[in-house]
């Protein structure tokens, strides 16, 4: 035994001898020999030590394994501040490293969350931008009289036809003085429901409530006629003129249609009916006669909650073709006896459809006022809708400016005002319509949020500029004649020129007419002789001359861009995150590579513990070549087994092992600072 021991010590001698030759430190050494004294202890001992080895390994359960995985993490993360946490030796450092973060993080979250909330919020600002030589669409133009009735009204009136001004002014006198004679000498306990009717002999003498007290077909009668707008000149963008007297614009695809108005009875609307007459037309001349003077001495007395209202003139309105005309808030007023220029400029509107203030991108439902379709318009779509609901709830029917009306009254269902008898109603009727109205009939959200803008639409900025129209009657008189004279012969000669040579004949005299008209103002010596026979609309100023024409050939296009876009916020959070904390895309990486090295190392562990035992529980884990060579692996490391002598192998096998033990000594001791 003795000579054993002595052999051994030789061996371990030699082997030392080696290793301090080889330059391996005092680590390396006491590695080599507590694999040593392992190799010596029983199996029972190495059992436990392997079964406390794996005990050791880290796991979620051990607060040490904890500790050194988020050293770990702190390490690799390129979040700012996080390495300076697991490198710095000084726990105030790490203190203010780890303040910093948690700082920054709030700071973090909540700057992106106001970000979040400013773009959820839809936010759009309007970019103005003028483009050059960009055809447009000519505007319609939509002209009532200040004077609404015509000629025609006192002929009406004075037949007893239809109710007078003045018979309507004393209608509501004799119910006030009904309601007063109920009182009978002492007025001073009048009720309130019997003072009403005194109230509304002012309130209610006004044209709008006149207009609701007359059948539509004699409102269309006692107003005037397209006529009322005598002359009028279309000029194209190609130079072409043409002069119109009386004007009738349906051979150079212009329309003029009838819109009939609560204030100003018959209004007229004259629009192009084609895209090429649209796009071709950049100026319209429009001179219109204002009707007969008011005969305030007999027939029309009366109106007189209009005082401040009335005027002469004209009141028009520019808008979209077949878009309803809301000459009440859009209109503009055209003083008498004067020319008015009105130099538009085209403006596009395209909105943003957001998910706050969504928008209608094409063409919406159409709607109808008195029998005639108009295109989609928000603000018409929700008076619409009040409109209905009173249709529905009162049995009437709403007649305010700018309130459409889709169907013509009748005794059935007649307007809200009505209390005489063209619509066969009573007094009674009128309050009860009007109570009705005032408390069931009153707009709401509800009737507002199905009416959607329009996405696309235009608009026309106008310039307006007034003065003296120099022309006389003679010569207006002259220049509208001699230009029908021309195109009757231009037409004749196109009806000549489609037929057969022996049809021609026909026109013969036809020809002639022309040619005697044509001559008479060739021939004449003096133009100013015909004055006695001229319309005496000029210089009498009873006309109101319009002018609309495009200022120049660019477009105003008003466009919304939302303020804070996807791409803007992404940008504005990726800034934040550099600014504070430096995070970046990659961190999503860094935490899938932790969790990976995490795991992998935690199996690997976990293995080399369970092969550790399942070798100690085999003798050793030493097959038959290793065991003539006396070495033997337990688990990753290098056993030398009694009676043998390292070779080059074990030696570096036993390096690489110390290597492994050392740096678990420093990142231990690194985890029991902390």
């Amino acid at each position: 035994m003795m000579a054993r021991f002595r052999a051994q010590a030789s061996r371990e001698d030699g082997a030392l001898e080696d290793f301090e030759m080889q330059g391996i430190d005092e680590d390396y050494r006491k590695a080599f020999l507590e694999d040593e004294a392992e190799q010596q202890q029983p199996l029972t001992q190495q059992k436990s030590s392997a079964v406390s080895a794996k005990s050791k390994l880290p796991s979620n359960n051990n607060m040490e394994g904890r500790k050194t995985s988020a050293m770990l993490f702190c390490e690799c993360s390129s979040i700012r501040g996080m390495p300076k946490i697991a490198r710095s030796s000084s726990s105030f450092l790490r203190r203010m490293w780890l303040s910093f973060i948690i700082g920054m993080t709030l700071v973090l979250i909540v700057s992106s969350s106001l970000s979040v909330r400013s773009y959820l919020q839809y936010d759009v600002i309007v970019h103005t931008s003028d483009i050059p030589e960009f055809p447009s669409k000519f505007p319609a133009i939509t002209i009532c009289l200040h004077r609404p009735f015509s000629q025609r009204a006192l002929s009406l009136w004075a037949n007893g036809s239809v109710m007078s001004p003045r018979g309507y002014n004393q209608r509501l006198r004799r119910w006030a003085q009904e309601a007063i004679n109920k009182t009978e000498s002492n007025f001073s306990r009048i009720k309130q429901k019997d003072a009403v009717p005194i109230f509304y002999a002012l309130y209610y003498d006004m044209l709008e409530m006149y207009y609701q007290n007359v059948r539509y077909e004699d409102t269309t009668l006692l107003s005037h006629d397209p006529s009322v707008i005598r002359k009028c000149i279309i000029m194209t963008k190609w130079g072409e003129s043409h002069f119109k007297d009386p004007c009738n614009l349906t051979d150079h695809n212009f329309n003029i249609k009838l819109f009939s108005h609560p204030k100003h009875f018959n209004c007229y609307t004259v629009e192009p009916n084609s895209e090429a007459s649209s796009l071709d037309t950049i100026f319209l001349g429009l001179a219109v006669d204002l009707g007969p003077k008011p005969d305030y001495l007999n027939l029309q007395q009366g109106f007189l909650n209009d005082v401040f209202d009335q005027a002469t003139g004209l009141r028009l309105v520019i808008h979209e073709p077949n878009r309803y005309p809301d000459v009440e808030q859009f209109g503009k007023n055209i003083e008498a006896g004067k020319m008015t220029e009105l130099a538009y400029t085209p403006t596009l509107w395209n909105r943003s459809n957001t998910p706050v203030k969504p928008c209608i991108e094409g063409d919406a439902e159409p709607f109808e006022d008195l029998g005639r379709r108009f295109d989609y318009s928000q603000r018409e779509c929700t008076r619409m809708k009040t409109q209905r609901a009173a249709m529905e709830r009162c049995g009437c029917i709403i007649c305010l400016p700018g309130h459409p009306r889709p169907r013509i009254p009748g005794p059935d269902v007649a307007y809200c005002g009505t209390f005489t008898d063209a619509y066969n109603r009573t007094t009674d009727d009128f309050i009860r319509f009007s109570n009705c109205y005032v408390e069931d009939v009153q707009p709401s959200e509800d009737h507002l949020k199905p009416c959607l803008s329009r996405c696309v639409f235009s608009e026309y900025e106008t310039k307006l500029s007034v003065t003296e129209w120099g022309a006389t009657d003679w010569q207006v008189y002259w220049s509208g004649k001699y230009l029908n004279d021309i195109e009757e012969l231009q037409r004749l000669m196109n009806q000549r020129d489609s037929r057969p040579e022996e049809e021609q004949q026909g026109l013969a005299p036809r020809f002639d007419d022309v040619k005697k008209r044509i001559m008479h103002y060739l021939t004449k010596e003096n133009l100013t002789s015909v004055q006695a026979s001229a319309d005496q609309m000029v210089e009498s100023k009873n006309f109101a001359y319009v002018v609309l024409k495009r200022k120049g050939e660019n477009l105003i296009l008003k466009q919304e861009k939302q303020v804070l876009t996807l791409n803007a916020l992404m940008s504005q959070i990726g800034g934040l995150c550099s600014l504070t904390i430096g995070l970046t895309c990659a961190c999503i990486v860094e935490v899938v590579e932790f969790f990976y090295i995490y795991l992998t190392a935690f199996r690997t562990n976990g293995q080399a513990g369970t092969a550790a035992i399942n070798n100690d529980g085999g003798g050793g884990g030493v097959g038959a070549s290793e065991s003539s060579a006396g070495v033997g692996t337990h688990g990753q490391r290098t056993v030398l087994l009694p009676g043998t002598a390292p070779t080059s192998l074990d030696l570096d096998n036993a390096g690489n092992h110390g290597d492994q033990r050392i740096e678990h000594r420093q990142l231990h001791q690194r985890s029991s600072q902390i």
